[in-house]
């Protein structure tokens, strides 16, 4: 069995790793888990994220571990690990490229995987996210890190979280495409909110692009349909396709 000093040093060498956690089974994801984006307390999910983040915090300044924290967390200070706290989170939806390019909408090319984020914050401001998925029966924290990803997610969903509407949002990611969105469902037709990595390929679908123009130029983020995007994003995951991590 390993040592308490021995687990939190190999969560410490996982954070680092910058690549998702294999998806788990979409059943594991249905029982007893929430839906969308929401603080999800009381649920095994948030439980480990919150005891794993503690037992870093006391592990990182109890050791010489500290410093390694700014690798994984966006943090003035190491000290500032003993504020930290999860906030909401959100299971991971993968878009299923063969589906995709057999003419399925996106939202119908949607696959669960069972795996939860959790955004990681200091005050108000997320320093990072934690990673949860189950393994061997038991939920566990398996990767903390991402600081953009995380600040990224925040100011993409903040206006829709104090949205009285309460639309319905859904983290997708398609892996081939190497590309984020946010898809919107408030009312009609889902909608998809580009997150950075998607920034380019929502751009350069926008018939009217100009050449060499930004395309993080725009102050407020815009909610796209279906049809400014999917072209793009299908080219893009012909693209990645011949890639060999994503060719078995």
């Amino acid at each position: 069995m390993h040592s308490f000093r021995q687990s939190l040093g190999i969560l410490l060498a996982v954070a680092l790793i910058a690549a998702c956690p294999a998806p788990v089974a979409a059943n594991e994801g249905n029982a007893s888990s929430p839906v969308d984006f929401t603080l999800a307390l009381g649920t095994p999910q948030r439980d480990a994220a919150e005891r794993s983040l503690a037992a870093l915090a006391e592990h990182a300044m109890g050791n010489d571990d500290s410093r390694s924290l700014g690798r994984i967390f966006s943090m003035d200070s190491p000290g500032a690990i003993r504020d930290a706290a999860i906030g909401y989170g959100f299971e991971i939806y993968l878009i299923d490229a063969a589906s995709l390019l057999a003419g399925n909408s996106i939202d119908k090319s949607l696959r669960r995987t069972g795996v939860w984020r959790f955004l990681v914050l200091i005050g108000d401001r997320p320093v990072g996210l934690a990673t949860v998925a189950r393994v061997r029966g038991q939920w566990k924290t398996v990767q903390m890190g991402g600081a953009g990803l995380a600040a990224d997610i925040s100011r993409a969903v903040s206006d829709y979280l104090r949205d009285p509407s309460a639309p319905r949002l859904r983290f997708i990611r398609s892996e081939q495409g190497l590309a984020d969105f946010i898809e919107v469902i408030a009312r009609g037709e889902p909608a998809y909110l580009p997150l950075l990595s998607a920034q380019e390929l929502a751009f350069s679908s926008r018939p009217d692009s100009a050449a060499g123009a930004s395309p993080v130029a725009a102050t407020k983020r815009e909610a796209l349909s279906e049809h400014r995007i999917v072209d793009a994003l299908r080219a893009s995951i012909r693209r990645g396709m011949s890639d060999p991590r994503f060719s078995h």
